[in-house]
């Protein structure tokens, strides 16, 4: 026995690579069979079920033996599938053609090289200087066979050839040139054979195409799936070349149990016929590394009956390597999670690619990918325009979805709330507070406390201290009320003892005198108290005829005269039934997100969050004029052009995946709107993710939009035609447009300026964290920014540079200018307004709030 040591004999779920051809068994003779086959025909189609191990077979015998033995020349192998690298500039003539060289070519030519290029003459100007690599030299002579050529011949590959059928659907039409293409190459070199392998499942969708290939296509090879006498040489010899053998009838125990089916009666299992070799490498592979420290001894039934079934040691292997590349690095294992389901796997639970970007794969660091590839988690495809990853079998689909459920499942209850309050796109409904938020703490330590569930917990400890600080509001009301009573009672009992005193006294000194002057001094209190109740009964006379402002004068003066109780209810009153306020009121019991006056001074329009309404009221009588209504969509914002006739408003609907800013005409004829109607809309204004701030032109001509799809984008109003779209690389939270209109400033992790009509960056204003202000200087020389990072920042709008910062003791809500630009102020949570005097070295002034300051403006005079 050799005393070789071996860490491993099974690969694991993933598939043969050459290196591994001496642990691969049970399939010698199929590949006898193919072999023969490839030999005999230049074109051959081998195919499967899914998970038969057809490139396992590929790699460790079929090419081995063709290279070594036969003496062919091997490219490497290929694949039709993929995508269009990012920033690739102009299209492709064809996709498939584009993706098999791509595969095939390791130069330094950029993608765009092979856009146009066809399969026939790529491959009579790829060279190779080892056998290995393959380069295409645009400036080689073509290669020219004929028959007197000492030429050896050239194996082709083209692995998982069923994603000329299942990828790129948009581009069906192209699969014919593709053919085409592939039939001319062969054609043109006699010395070039070519092997498509696919699954079992999409050989009935080549039949349109086989008309086009050498020989109909008519060379194939059907591989069964693995028997149970094959899968037991799959494990027992891989076992005695580690050194640890299977004990007498242990592997064939193994293999009948990975060959159980039920019946259709289901009252018992049966052995059935066949086995996926994947199977046996999910289970084989842990079971080895879980005998890694004990003595090399004959592995044992008890050391399998440790095993589950295959979906249980597929999600076992899953949660290991999570639990392995978390603790190398500071990615959240909710955002890990959620990228498995939503990048690695398709809405249809298939597997997808991801490509590999400088630093990151779809949203993930370059360095967890790696990670997770070294676990066998995933693998690699490298291809000229780069890498892209995905799942290393079909089979880890379902286990790792049914995990990351189940881990879902298994979550502290704070956990749960945070994820389901993120899906519903961040309700404040679904925040939690008082006691229950209490009790949901403790259920979180600090490394759970991951982003979701910080911005989780900040959300509900805002809406707590709200409610905190209302509860104390109205304790303190309730005190105030119980000292006025009892300071009342102790006037009134403390004028009783002076009276009864001044009584006594006046008896015994002055008599009769004193006593006519108490008499006239209390017939004066009750002159006032009849006045003011004379005026509080005529206040309340008024409210009844709804003449609102005259009740309310009345009420005030009764109020000063007397105190009475009466006045102060009315007071309360009257404010609730002002026409706009009562109007909304008794409608929404939701809150109302956004208020907005219309430049000519008409109509205010008010939006309601959670219905998807846009509500405009007139100014004179505060009577509705008219009503938008967006059906399933979260309403946030609005903006209203310089004409006060065409309304904006965004619509978010994560449930629906649809992401907008709408545009209607308020002037349009048709009146106030039913409350079921959906209101026709003069444009939509579409984006990828949420929009979060809108605003116009100061002509009208054109709208920008925010979103948190990276992106901020510029609209035509008349048409709804997009003029413009702006990348940055995190979500723009706010736009402004100059006062010409000629740039936009978007914010978000940092502001950038933008030539509205070329498109073309101007600048960038870089903060630690995201933007909440900006505001361009009178004269237009000046762009101020302020934001999360408690910094405030002045720039010059010509250069860029950085004319002066300064730092808040909390989030700078809001930056302003002075209408003549000599003063620049900032409102921030920490409490304080600060003014700094630009025209003296930013001498600096401050006003100081009990709390957080969210608004400041300037008057137009500049004095306030």
């Amino acid at each position: 026995m050799s005393t070789e040591f071996i860490e491993n004999p099974f690969v694991g779920p993933r598939t043969f690579s050459k290196q591994d051809r001496r642990f691969f068994f049970g399939r010698e003779r199929e590949a006898r069979d193919l072999l023969a086959l490839v030999l005999s025909e230049r074109l051959v189609l081998f195919y499967a079920q899914s998970g038969a191990g057809k490139s396992s077979l590929i790699n460790t015998r079929l090419l081995p033996r063709l290279v070594e033995e036969e003496g062919f020349v091997a490219f490497p192998v290929g694949r039709v599938s993929g995508q269009l690298p990012p920033d690739f500039k102009g299209d492709v003539a064809n996709i498939f053609s584009f993706n098999l060289m791509l595969s095939l070519d390791s130069s330094d030519l950029p993608p765009e090289h092979f856009a146009n290029l066809t399969l026939p003459e790529f491959f009579s100007r790829l060279t190779t200087a080892d056998g290995q690599t393959y380069i295409y030299d645009p400036a080689a002579e073509p290669f020219e066979p004929s028959a007197e050529t000492d030429e050896p011949p050239h194996i082709l590959i083209i692995d998982q050839f069923e994603e000329i059928i299942n990828t790129n659907l948009d581009r069906w039409s192209e699969r014919n040139e593709f053919f085409q293409q592939l039939e001319d190459a062969m054609a043109a070199d006699q010395f070039l054979w070519v092997v498509l392998t696919l699954r079992e499942d999409y050989l009935a969708a080549l039949r349109p195409y086989e008309r086009i290939m050498l020989n109909n296509m008519r060379g194939r090879y059907y591989m069964q799936r693995m028997g149970a006498r094959a899968a037991r040489q799959a494990i027992e010899q891989p076992a005695q070349l580690g050194g640890r053998p299977f004990a007498e009838g242990v592997a064939q125990s193994l293999v009948d149990n990975l060959r159980q089916i039920k019946t259709q009666a289901g009252d018992e299992a049966q052995l059935g016929q066949f086995i996926e070799p994947v199977q046996l490498q999910v289970v084989c592979y842990p079971l080895w590394q879980n005998l890694a420290e004990r003595p090399r001894q004959p592995i044992t039934s008890e050391d399998v009956a440790q095993l589950g079934d295959v979906n249980t040691a597929l999600a076992q292997f899953y949660e290991q390597a999570l639990e392995a590349v978390l603790q190398e690095t500071a990615v959240s294992e909710i955002n890990l999670r959620n990228w498995f389901d939503h990048e690695l796997i398709t809405e249809a639970e298939t597997r997808g690619t991801v490509y590999q970007g400088d630093t990151e794969t779809a949203g993930m660091p370059n360095e967890l990918v790696r990670l997770l590839a070294n676990r066998f988690l995933l693998r690699a495809e490298i291809r000229a325009g780069g890498a892209w990853y995905e799942l290393v079998h079909d089979r880890f689909v379902e286990p790792i979805l049914e995990a990351n459920r189940a881990w879902r499942e298994e979550q502290a209850p704070l956990v749960r709330a945070a994820i389901a309050w993120d899906e519903a796109a961040r309700p404040e409904e679904l925040l939690i507070v008082g006691g229950p938020l209490t009790a949901a703490k403790q259920t979180v330590t600090a490394a759970q406390a991951e982003p979701l569930v910080a911005a989780f917990l900040a959300a509900c400890d805002k809406a707590d201290q709200a409610l905190q600080e209302k509860e104390a509001q109205r304790q303190r009301e309730l005190q105030l009320e119980r000292e006025r009573a009892d300071e009342q009672a102790r006037r009134v009992k403390t004028t009783r003892r002076m009276l009864a005193l001044s009584l006594v006294l006046l008896v015994l000194a002055i008599g009769a005198a004193v006593f006519a002057r108490r008499q006239q001094n209390i017939a004066i209190a009750n002159e006032a108290r009849a006045i003011a109740q004379t005026t509080l009964a005529n206040a309340q006379s008024l409210q009844r005829g709804n003449q609102l402002q005259l009740s309310t004068l009345l009420a005030i003066v009764s109020l000063n005269n007397d105190g009475l109780a009466g006045a102060e209810e009315i007071l309360r009153q009257n404010i609730s039934r002002l026409p706009l306020i009562e109007a909304a009121s008794q409608e929404w019991n939701d809150p109302l997100q956004d208020v907005v006056y219309s430049p000519n001074g008409e109509q205010i329009i008010i939006a309601n969050r959670d219905q998807g309404l846009a509500v405009v009221y007139g100014t004179n009588d505060y009577q509705e004029i008219k009503r938008f209504r967006i059906p399933s969509a979260v309403v946030t914002a609005l903006a209203i052009d310089p004409t006060s006739t065409i309304l904006a408003t965004n619509a978010n609907s994560r449930r629906n995946n649809s992401y907008a800013a709408l545009l209607f005409d308020i002037a349009a004829e048709g009146g106030v709107l039913s409350r079921n109607n959906v209101t026709e809309t003069r444009a939509t204004l579409e984006h990828q993710d949420a929009v979060l701030d809108m605003v116009f032109a100061a002509d009208g001509s054109l709208i920008a939009t925010a979103s948190a799809d990276q992106s901020a984008c510029v609209w035509e109003v008349a048409t709804g035609n997009k003029q413009q779209c702006f990348a940055v690389d995190d979500i723009v939270t706010t736009v402004l447009f100059s006062t010409d209109d000629s740039q936009l400033l978007t914010g978000g992790r940092g502001g950038h300026l933008f030539d509205v009509a070329t498109g073309e960056e101007l600048m960038a204003f870089p903060h630690d964290s995201y933007l909440l202000s900006a505001a361009f200087s009178p004269d237009e020389t000046q762009i101020a920014t302020a934001g999360t990072d408690q910094m405030v920042k002045l720039w010059d709008a010509n250069s860029g540079e950085l004319l002066f910062s300064a730092a808040h003791g909390g989030w700078v809500n809001r930056v302003a200018f002075s209408a003549d630009g000599r003063w620049l102020a900032t409102a921030s949570n920490d409490g304080r307004v600060r003014l700094w005097d630009m025209a003296n070295d930013f001498q600096e002034k401050q006003l100081s709030h009990e709390a957080a300051v969210i608004s400041i403006v300037f008057s137009q005079d500049g004095r306030w």
